[in-house]
């Protein structure tokens, strides 16, 4: 069988999450979301799939390239202008032949497909629309069905007075080619709004697999951190890296941990990661690849993605943190608070709950941020003064700033014949002193 994975959406709920790569490319355990869909159809031998694309698609191409490495051939379909979830699709099958499947890239699900195709040919279905059952089914196209499975009506993303069933849409389909006739070409064309309401008008044999495996659509902030709970807690049955856990703490490779920090089971903690003496990681927290958390940070129920730093007696409380985001000593992020890429929060700052910062921004010391950061002006870069210079280091101070210091110093003092150079310990200082010694020897 074939598949097409639908990865062309902005993901605008999922924002600041967003900002810089398309929900798809979201990391869940250091990995993205798709990489997951991929993985499940792998699974049932299913290793010809189609990507459509449209929002930042070189991040997923330049990812995944033409499927090799996992085993897969992957093929790519790029919209150049919105045609909908079964306009795209179209654009994408054009090789289709057979049955096949169509997913969202964006969702993580462990659904048994070979059960779900033995349903749809037993039925003798044109199109299975696979569903789930819901407590809260506002958000979800709600489907009712007949006594044999097959759909009588459905309803996308009701209102209250509209809810009629707790089955919902999973956005999990399997096809027949057939179907494709069914979507005008070139035009935004929607399965649920526009090609099952017809199949349905005309009699079509169309019906629902109501599946009792895993599924969450990550949708929203307080969505995406479910679904890591979800994850370590067995309720999603995922492949590596996360079932090489040893007793609910998985540590990558080149990770390094403090004898005397603090881990709870569950956890993760990525490859290259640094954990530092008396910081404690809860349960339930994933650290990305290459971040450090330094002495006497906490962590918990909170997602870092790769390269985030988190300074000396800092606390994360189930937020998230996107790459290369920086809380410096004493702050504080707290339930449901989002900090985007790149983002400074400064010394003693506290970020409120379900306040979202934007990517980029730098917040000062001792601030209370309460609302969402979406605005900024951007100080100004540099820190060298008069007195010297001052600062975080991968922050204020980078291997180019410490240069400028040195040419400075020069233009002060002209030549001298010898300089010491004295630090107080630690990797960064050392560093700030190696790249000064590198400067004065490029000057003589």
């Amino acid at each position: 069988m074939q598949a097409v994975i639908m990865a062309g959406g902005v993901g605008n709920r999922l924002r600041p999450l967003t900002c810089g790569v398309p929900k798809p490319m979201v990391p869940l355990m250091d990995k993205p979301v798709m990489a997951y869909a991929l993985e499940l159809l792998r699974g049932h031998g299913i290793t010809d799939v189609a990507i459509t694309l449209q929002y930042l698609p070189e991040t997923i191409t330049g990812y995944f390239g033409d499927g090799a490495a996992c085993g897969m051939k992957l093929a790519y379909s790029l919209e150049d202008k919105p045609l909908g979830t079964a306009g795209s699709v179209l654009q994408a099958a054009k090789d289709v032949d057979q049955t096949f499947f169509v997913l969202s890239g964006d969702g993580l699900t462990d659904i048994d497909l070979r059960t779900a195709t033995a349903f749809h040919k037993e039925k003798g279905a044109l199109a299975t629309l696979i569903l789930k059952r819901m407590d809260s089914p506002l958000q979800y196209g709600t489907v009712m069905l007949k006594q044999d499975g097959q759909i009588e009506r459905f309803v996308e993303k009701p209102t209250r007075a509209q809810v009629f069933s707790d089955t919902v849409n999973t956005g999990i389909y399997i096809l027949e080619p057939e179907v494709l006739s069914y979507i005008e070409k070139e035009k935004p064309v929607d399965f649920a709004n526009d090609v099952f309401p017809k199949l349905l008008k005309e009699g079509r044999p169309v019906y629902g697999f109501v599946s009792e495996d895993y599924w969450c659509d990550i949708g929203s902030a307080e969505a995406y951190l479910q679904a890591h709970r979800d994850v370590m807690n067995g309720g999603c049955r995922v492949g590596d890296p996360w079932m090489q856990a040893v007793a609910g703490i998985y540590i990558g490779a080149g990770a390094n941990v403090h004898p005397e920090a603090e881990l709870e089971a569950p956890c993760f903690i990525g490859e290259g990661a640094m954990i530092e003496k008396g910081a404690r990681i809860g349960a339930y927290s994933v650290i990305g690849a290459h971040s450090a958390v330094s002495l006497g940070a906490s962590i918990k129920r909170s997602v870092l993605w790769q390269n985030v730093r988190i300074g000396a007696h800092a606390q994360v409380r189930g937020a998230v943190l996107c790459d290369f985001s920086v809380l410096l000593e004493g702050a504080q992020v707290c339930e449901g608070a989002v900090v985007g890429s790149e983002t400074v929060i400064g010394r003693n700052t506290t970020l409120f709950s379900h306040a979202m910062v934007w990517p980029g921004k730098r917040i000062g010391d001792d601030a209370h941020i309460r609302k969402n950061v979406i605005w900024q002006p951007q100080p100004p870069e540099g820190s060298l003064s008069e007195g010297g210079m001052c600062g975080a280091w991968g922050v204020d101070m980078l291997p180019e700033s410490v240069l400028e210091m040195v040419r400075a110093m020069w233009q002060a003092y002209g030549p001298v014949e010898r300089i010491l150079l004295a630090h107080e310990g630690g990797s960064r200082a050392s560093l700030v002193c190696d790249t000064l010694a590198v400067g004065w020897r490029t000057l003589g």
